[in-house]
Parts: structure tokens; sequence; C-alpha cells
């Protein structure tokens, strides 16, 4: 079982004087990594699977971004801890299931997408940034906002005149 304690906390003030016991404390902010895991190992999933997730974590990179192929995780793995391809991708799954929305992604598309999956059914114009998201994310990278008011357009016929 993979284990991470709790932030701890430490005394800001190192002077010695009569406040000593009522300086001010600062939290030690746990890592991304540490985050993840004190998550992971809240969660109900089966030791192996918390394993495979955890090795997954390791393979971040500072941005949370999966940017290694599971592919090539997988043939850097030894053989005895028989761990597959569907075994790294479930994991990658559960992985992006933790918070924060994103972690784990591969690009920006799908970074983009899992927080979008995160908020709220209801959110208006969520069906609209999805679609964005998954074909045009181009469009929005080259600001080419007349295409871009195109499709809107045609996406939210509604709208007279959408903004962007």
């Amino acid at each position: 079982m993979i284990l991470i304690g709790r932030p701890s906390f430490a005394n800001a003030n190192n002077a010695d004087d009569d406040d000593a016991g009522f300086g001010e404390v600062a939290a030690d902010k746990p890592s991304l990594r540490d985050h993840l895991i004190w998550q992971l190992n809240l969660s109900l999933l089966e030791e192996r699977d918390k394993q495979i997730i955890g090795l997954l974590i390791d393979a971040l990179d500072d941005n949370a971004y999966l940017s290694q192929p599971l592919e090539e995780i997988a043939e850097f793995l030894p053989q005895e801890l028989d761990i597959t391809l569907d075994d790294l991708e479930t994991a990658l799954v559960q992985l992006q299931h933790l918070d924060e929305p994103g972690i784990g992604a591969r690009n920006l598309s799908e970074c983009l997408s899992l927080q979008l999956r995160a908020m709220p059914g209801n959110t208006a114009g969520l069906a609209l940034a999805q679609r964005l998201v998954a074909n045009h994310l181009d469009l929005l990278a080259a600001h080419d906002y007349a295409k871009l008011k195109k499709f809107c357009t045609a996406m939210m016929p509604h709208c007279v005149s959408p903004r962007i």
C-alpha cells in the first residue's frame, strides 16, 4: 500500500520570544504527487489497481500530463509485474477521475475535455464547449474567430449573435 501522511505544519516563526507558541503556522503544501497518492489511498480500489495508478502518477510530467505513451510505459515495466496495456488503460481512467480534473491527460484537448466533463451537466454552453474542445481547438489557438463564430452559430441557431 502506498502511504503518504497528511500535510505537516511547522512553526514559521523561529524567533525565541515570549510568543513562541503563537507564531504564524505555515502549512507545507503537499506536492501534486502527494495529493494524488493521498486520494488514491482513500479509494476503495484493490491494492494492485492502486499500485498501477501509482506508477502512472510517477509518470506524470510537471504539468500533470501523461506525456509518455502507455505502450512505452508498458514496455519498461518488468514482466514479472504482469501489467498489461489494458491494465494501464484502466488505471489511466481511474487516475483521471482523481481531483483535479485534467490530471493524466495526454494533450490539451483531452485535459480540457476532462475538465468540462467534471462540470455539472446543466452548465450553460457545456455541449458547445465540449464540441469546440474536441473538434475545433485549432481554430481557437489560431484566433480564427470568424470560423468559430460560424461553428457556434450552427451549433446554437437560437443565438442571433454569439459573442466570441
